[in-house]
């Protein structure tokens, strides 16, 4: 008993228990930890277990409002995650930030929390926009997020990248900063209102480099060279401390700032209030002191500061933690966040768009406990969709290429390619497509390169190319560096990982697949101005044209050099390294002829090439003679404010730091990458080391020291040399940069004002023993190593396999145009054309076009690709301007029947509701809704068509939840000539229809995208019933003749669905309270918050399968509607009897039913359910007019008289409650199917527990023989993860699946009519002879035709509504009730059959047989069957107590043991006259003995061994009793 009461009681808590996991993104801390390791306590999406909470968390967490956030950026967005400590610091994913359109490898970004601690305040952009000094300084995107909600509200501001942007106080205000770029310099301040989102007063604008900014009280505090301003809002500063340098790390706090100030390499804690004198600097105060590289400042919410990492003294006045550097702290301050970093991969950018799980640590500061947590990011309704677009990928700013050049020629509607483009190499032609090389590969290009041996042959037309012969450096010959030597390889191979990742194609294409070229800007996107309006406007004369792995821009504009040499920059990975070490190389000769040297000036040392590295990334302003600035620019000096001056060397302690790029000046990235390299996939779900990477001496000891050394000083490019004060904090004023930071650089213009032009031009040395302690090269392919192999990842498709022969076939890509892929040729000849539509913005530019892509896969080695957008897109009315179409034409005029098959590749479709126009040729259309999700290479099958003249196929861009962050494809059409159908079959309906449990799974069905979208529909894909259906007669099912082009099978079917998941129509618009409230859930509502959108595909109806020519439709619906597999858990976990007036449900999302589980439940099935079946109903004949509807109930999960139980948590009661459930449920669908027949439609329902019930021992948890039906299942793997409880619970197994397929058989052979019954019963009286001794006085068997006719109809009728399988009225017994004698009786079966319909279907038990083993025979009478209503109604002289269903069948003395007589699921008693009583049970009995009806037999134990055999009760009440015959039966 004890074990299986634990049993119980651990499958209740799998099944109660929803583990939501969510990932973050601080940097992983540094520095040791002065207190030894805390026990670690494992935590998930659950957080903390709830028995440890206040062990590990204090017990204080329950009234806390404490919450851990943390941002962690990947491909898929900026995460925001929050952890509240009320919920034990269970993480969830609040947001994500994106702007669709960019293709990002990772999406970086700053926050901060606002003085409530409900609210984040966010920059984020792409990750390559800290390879540009405009896009690092003024061009993230911000916005904020509600922490509680979940609620985005993007911001009209742009921002720096740079760490202290934005900067929170003690309450709402935030403020944002925006900066400049070598070529700008004020600084503007944007203060934001979180709780209202909004500005709460102008842009400051300020001149020089203020940074730090922070709100305190009404005013600013930021720092401004050598002191800390306050800033008021008209712009006026004035001086509220003097500094040793320039200030950062700032923490706000109620009356005061705390930060970190420095002198050489000591950093000081200090700390000054605000409310001094105004104009007299106050004195600042020393709360702590440590090496710079040591120590680290961080706030909570509450304005509370805290030191991290190592400190050589403490005052007092800030918190030491003795935690590692870079802790960060909950918004009370109660929980310190250790580390978060990416699990498992070291580096985040890898896969397409994908979400990467991260390892928070958290140290309680309470209790000392430290709990460990791995969290995944989910996508949630927050996603923010917005203004983006394109990021300019990494392009170096040095060297011009050619003059802009005016478009000479107007844009095209309908061409891909633009000929009115700045860049050379154009987008989206066939003709010009880069493969995607292995890292490998590209190791191997630069290994050669650097010593000069890149000279593998690319024959003529290599890859179907049409380009002439050359070699690499051939093309582009290395220059010889000033001084001689080689360049490094991994200077070069640093480069490429922070430029690029090491991509010549765009990032969605993996190695081995062709695909557009990685291209800088292409269109000249403005996207870092102040507003999203015209993120997606065209500037042909501001294009950036950086190409492929090294994004060289010089000569790629249009007319820049030779065009085959553009193209092999753009093409070809190894001629694009050529050019990229020709331009290194150049810029290591200028600087070097300019007498810039580092440390010793040899190129073997990594070290040596920063100033190169300096100038490959934002130019060389060369000497002109003239005393005028030159050098290496500002935006990259290690000593400019906007990188935090006590950070870590990059990757050096943690490849967390890739998270948060903006902390590095572009160099020490480089050098950082040098030595740490990331990881990239070279095949799918395959990651590899980028390359190998530099080595530095010194053993285990010294060589990591000689590493981290590879970071410069601070200051060491701050001097007099370029006018630059270390420490100082000097405001630039020159119109140009007003809007950058204060700072050290003191050079003044020949106006007199500061324009942050300290370029630097000097030697330098930090490594006077470059010998010993520099970095050097590992050279992993040594000269002449043979040429390393293509990737091959996703192959494409190049023969007909899935085609039937006569197939007519039209491709994406005319005749004529190779595959770049190789081996695949063409093996056929369009039948037809491929034609490109795209939407213009009404300035003669086509922004459509921006976001539009092609790939060497899919069909023939060829598809197109572009992001769906719908209504919800952001910003309004974007949508219309970004919409692509293509239209397929077959070209020759066709009349008969047409299969249309669309192909679907195996990468880069996502979206569900890829929506297929198809015209007839006659001016009729059709359409069908795909979800494009497969994976594999499928011909999917859109249906047979009556077509008649050219038909045509057209898909568009356009998605009812496009958020422009899901993939559709434009491949091949292929039209194929067919006979006219058989069956146009669609199966709709839930999990019961789907095949739930049922795997494998049709893959677009089950899948969780890396993004964090999943499919549940589990459409088995073969064991569910609508792919087992045959028609009568047929050996094949309806689904393998569609496979043979016979028939037309569409297979919709969604776990999970409800009915709105099948028409829209369901929804209660406007909501009910209940759906408000979380207790139902008919609202309008669906996945990401958008309606009308399930598991990403839009409604059943709406996908367009259901039309004229549709013959069939099945269907099972509205279990999910009444929660009942809640209901089910509820049961399974509840500690008290579920059914028990105290039980209310918990929803799986926490809310709790208003009343009672019995009482509520019920309700929601008997008042609320029937009005959305009508609508789905109605909406399926609407749609499918010609169609014979056949809708499945639910099948009783459980036996009738259950002897046993190994349901584990379920007690007897709790089986016959739930059996009750069901049965209301089903009578509501029968009556809702009946309703609508009457209307018109062609609809049948099916009891399909009369299957379960016949072969009476297949029940879920019955041990007799193989179930039907699954019991509790705790946990199952499946495509979208572990499952727990496991969705299959409950359902029906693959042999259940097949009695379910054998009842819709029998449904689809029909039931014969009311005449033909007639018949039946006219021919059988026929055979009887009158008695004239019987109590009708020799009138029984006297039945007019009329007569029969009406019993025969009322017997259609309600088999029918019953749902009685087979052909009853036919082949089973009937007995005829009537009012002629047996009135009382008549009614009470009537009143029975109507309350549960299947009851007119019964099946024989002998009286003594179920005396002896059911109940007694006056059961009616005994306390527990009371009250009822002959029990305790009084009764007239002479009256017996009629009972239906008849005692003397299965089903006799039927009763709720929970809701009593008044349940549907309990006989109906009546106290009639007793000759009308005797009339009914005479016939009863003599049908049974004529008719040879046989009894159920039992076992000793009493169960049932062989089900009695059927028969019909006809009861016939309506019109005067006069005209009835007397009761009699029918064999």
């Amino acid at each position: 008993m004890r074990l299986v009461r634990y049993v119980a009681a651990g499958l209740a808590a799998l099944l109660v228990v929803s583990i939501v996991e969510v990932p973050a993104a601080v940097a992983a801390p540094t520095g040791p930890s002065t207190e030894p390791d805390p026990a670690t306590v494992d935590g998930a999406g659950a957080g903390v277990a709830a028995g440890e909470r206040d062990r590990v968390l204090g017990r204080g967490w329950r009234g806390s409002a404490d919450r851990a956030w943390v941002v962690s950026g990947d491909a898929a967005g900026l995460h925001v995650l929050v952890a509240d400590a009320r919920d034990g610091y269970a993480w969830r994913t609040a947001a994500t930030l994106v702007e669709p359109g960019f293709d990002a490898d990772q999406w970086v970004g700053n926050a901060c929390a606002t003085g409530s601690g409900r609210r984040l305040a966010v920059a984020f952009a792409p990750r390559a926009f800290t390879n540009s000094g405009a896009l690092f300084s003024r061009g993230a995107f911000t916005a904020v997020v509600d922490l509680q909600t979940g609620v985005v509200t993007r911001l009209p501001v742009l921002s720096t990248l740079a760490y202290y942007s934005p900067g929170c106080g003690t309450g709402e205000t935030v403020v944002f900063t925006q900066a400049a770029g070598d070529d700008a310099a004020r600084t503007r301040l944007v203060k934001v209102d979180a709780a209202r989102g909004r500005t709460v007063a102008r842009p400051v604008v300020l001149d020089g480099q203020v940074t730090s900014a922070v709100p305190v009280g009404s005013a600013v505090v930021a720092a401004d060279r050598r002191r800390l301003v306050r800033v008021s809002d008209d712009g006026r500063r004035s001086t509220l401390a003097r500094t040793r340098t320039v200030p950062f790390r700032v923490v706000a706090g109620r009356d005061g700032v705390t930060y970190l100030d420095r002198a050489g390499e000591e950093a000081f804690v200090d700390n000054v209030g605000v409310a001094g004198v105004p104009g007299t600097p106050a004195t600042p105060r020393t709360l702590a002191r440590g090496r710079l590289a040591d120590l680290d400042l961080v706030g909570d919410a509450a304005g509370r500061a805290y030191v991290t990492g190592r400190t050589t003294w403490r005052g007092g006045g800030a918190t030491a933690l003795d935690v590692p550097k870079g802790a960060a702290v909950s918004t009370r301050g109660e929980a310190v966040l250790t580390s978060a970093s990416w699990s498992g991969r070291a580096d985040p950018r890898v896969g397409e768009r994908s979400r990467r799980a991260v390892e928070v640590r958290m140290r309680m500061r309470a209790t000392g406990q430290e709990v460990a947590f791995t969290v995944h990011p989910q996508q949630t309704p927050a996603t923010v969709g917005g203004s983006g677009g394109a990021a300019p990928e990494a392009a170096p700013e040095a060297g011009p290429g050619a003059a802009p050049r005016a478009a000479a020629v107007p844009g095209s509607p309908t061409e891909a390619v633009e000929a009115e483009r700045t860049c050379s190499v154009p987008r989206n032609d066939p003709r010009n497509q880069a493969m995607q090389p292995k890292p490998r590969q590209v190791e191997w290009a630069v290994d050669q390169a650097v010593r000069n041996v890149l000279t593998v042959s690319r024959e003529a037309n290599w890859k179907s190319l049409g380009m002439p012969a050359y070699t690499p450096q051939g093309l582009f010959p290395p220059l010889a560096l000033s001084g001689g030597g080689d360049v490094p390889a991994q200077v070069m191979l640093g480069i490429a990982a922070q430029e690029s990742n090491l991509w010549q194609a765009t990032g969605r294409a993996l190695p081995g697949v062709t695909a557009n070229p990685l291209i800088g800007n292409f269109y000249g996107r403005d996207i870092y101005n102040d507003t999203s309006a015209d993120d997606w406007d065209i500037h042909w004369d501001k294009a950036d044209c950086g190409y492929g792995v090294m994004q060289v821009t010089d000569g790629m504009r249009q007319g820049g050099m030779d065009y085959q040499r553009q193209r092999a920059i753009a093409l070809d990975f190894a001629a694009n390294i050529a050019a990229g070490l020709q331009i290194l190389q150049t810029k290591w000769n200028q600087t070097r002829a300019a007498g810039m040297t580092v440390n010793n000036g040899d190129p073997r040392y990594l070290e040596n090439w920063f100033f190169a590295l300096w100038a490959y990334n934002s130019g060389f302003h060369p000497d002109l003679g003239d005393d005028s600035p030159w050098g290496v620019g500002w935006a990259n000096n290690p000593a400019n404010p906007n990188y935090p001056a006590n950070r870590d060397p990059f990757l050096d302690r943690t490849m967390a730091d890739a998270a948060r790029p903006q902390n590095w000046p572009y160099q020490e990235k480089v050098l950082g990458f040098a030595g740490h390299p990331i990881e990239l996939p070279e095949a799918p779900n395959v990651l590899v080391a980028a390359f190998r990477p530099a080595i530095w001496n010194g053993g285990a000891v010294n060589g990591p020291i000689n590493r981290s050394n590879v970071k410069p000083p601070v200051n060491l490019f701050c001097d007099i040399s370029n006018n630059c004060l270390p420490g100082a904090q000097i405001q630039p004023d020159d119109p140009d940069v007003e809007d950058e930071p204060a700072g050290p650089c003191a050079n003044q213009n020949a106006a007199g004002r500061y324009d942050l032009r300290c370029w630097y031009h000097r030697s330098v040395t930090w490594k006077p023993d470059c010998a010993q302690t520099c970095g050097y090269e590992l050279l992993r392919f040594d000269p002449g190593y043979a040429y390393q192999a293509d990737g091959t990842s996703y192959e494409p498709r190049c023969d007909a396999g899935g085609l039937p022969t006569g197939a007519l076939i039209v491709d994406d890509i005319p005749d004529g145009v190779p595959s770049i892929r190789p081996g695949c040729g063409r093996f056929w000849s369009n039948a037809g054309t491929f034609g490109l539509t795209f939407a213009a913005d009404g300035t003669g530019h086509y922004p459509s076009k921006v976001d539009f892509h092609q790939f060497g896969a899919g069909f023939g080695g060829h598809f197109y690709s572009g992001f769906t957008r719908g209504p919800n897109y952001y910003p309004d009315g974007a949508e219309a301007k970004l919409k692509v179409s293509g239209t397929w034409r077959l070209g020759r005029t066709l009349t008969g029947w047409m299969r249309i098959k669309v192909f679907v590749p195996d990468t880069g479709a996502w979206t569900g509701q890829a929506r297929y126009d198809i015209d007839l040729g006659d001016g009729r259309r059709r359409y069908r809704v795909v979800n494009q999700a497969w994976q594999a290479h499928t011909w999917v099958d859109l249906g047979v068509f009556p077509v008649n003249g050219t038909p045509s196929v057209t898909l568009s861009t356009h998605t009812a939840d496009g958020l422009g962050s899901d993939t559709i494809v434009f491949d091949a059409v292929a039209f194929v000539p067919a006979p006219r159908p058989s069956t146009v079959y669609v199966a709709l309906g839930d999990s019961y229809s789907s095949g739930e449990g049922l795997k494998p799974y049709l893959p677009n069905t089950d899948y969780v995208r890396s993004t964090g979208t999943t499919n549940a529909c589990h459409r088995s894909a073969n064991g569910a019933y609508p792919g087992l259906v045959r028609r009568p007669g047929q050996t094949k099912t309806i689904a393998q003749e569609a496979a043979e082009g016979t028939a037309s099978f569409a297979f919709l079917a969604c776990s999970g669905a409800m009915t709105t998941n099948v028409t829209t129509d369901a929804y209660n618009d406007p909501p009910t309270p209940d759906d408000l409230a979380g207790h139902t859930d008919w609202g309008p509502a669906g996945d990401l918050g958008y309606r009308y959108s399930f598991n990403t595909e839009v409604p059943q109806v709406d996908q367009g399968y259901l039309d004229e020519e549709t013959t069939l439709v099945t269907l099972t619906i509205g279990g999910n509607d009444v929660r009942f597999a809640e209901v089910i858990r509820s049961c399974v976990a509840a500690l008290d009897p579920c059914y028990a007036d105290t039980h209310k449900l918990t929803r799986d999302r926490g809310t709790v039913d208003p009343r009672a589980l019995r009482v509520y439940e019920k309700k929601l099935i008997r008042q609320w359910l029937t009005e959305h079946l009508l609508a789905v109903y109605r909406a399926v004949h609407q749609r499918a007019p010609n169609a014979k509807i056949i809708v499945l109930g639910y099948p009783q999960l459980f036996g009738d008289r259950p002897e046993t139980n190994t349901c584990v948590g379920l007690t007897m009661n709790e089986i016959l409650f739930l059996n009750t459930l069901a049965d209301l449920l089903n009578t509501v669908i029968a009556h809702a199917v009946a309703d609508i027949h009457d209307e018109g439609a062609d609809i049948r329902f099916v009891n399909v527990t009369q299957r379960w019930r016949d072969s009476h021992s297949n029940w879920a948890c019955d041990n007799w023989t193989e179930p039907w039906t699954n019991g509790g299942i705790i946990s199952c793997d499946s495509g979208i993860g572990r499952e727990t409880p496991c969705r299959a619970s409950y359902h029906p197994t693959l042999e259940g699946h097949r009695e379910l397929a054998d009842v819709v058989g029998l449904r689809l052979r029909g039931a014969s009519s009311a005449a033909a019954v007639q018949q039946r019963i006219l021919a059988y009286v026929a055979t009887r002879t009158p008695d004239p001794n019987d109590s009708s006085g020799g009138l029984r068997w006297i039945v007019s035709p009329a007569q029969a006719l009406e019993i025969a109809e009322r017997c259609v009728d309600l088999t029918r509504v019953g749902g009685v399988l087979g052909d009853p009225c036919m082949t089973e017994p009937m007995l005829a009730v009537t009012t002629r004698d047996a009135g009382g009786a008549a009614l009470n079966d009537a009143e029975a059959i109507e309350r549960l319909p299947w009851w007119v279907h019964l099946n024989y038990t002998r009286s003594d047989t179920r005396e002896e083993w059911v109940l007694p025979r006056d059961w009616f009478t005994q306390l527990p069957w009371r009250p009822n209503a002959c029990a305790d109604k009084p009764k007239n002289a002479g009256d017996q107590c009629d009972e239906y269903p008849f005692f003397s069948s299965e089903f006799g003395g039927a009763f709720d043991p929970i809701d009593g007589y008044d349940s549907e699921s309990s006989s109906r008693l009546r106290w009639v006259p007793e000759p009308e009583n005797r009339a009914e049970g005479n016939q009863v009995g003599a049908m049974y003995t004529a008719c040879s009806v046989n009894s159920s037999l039992y076992s000793a134990s009493g169960s049932v061994m062989t089900l009695g055999d059927p028969y019909l009760t006809i009861p016939v009440v309506d019109g005067a009793a006069v005209t009835k015959p007397f009761t009699f039966y029918v064999c």
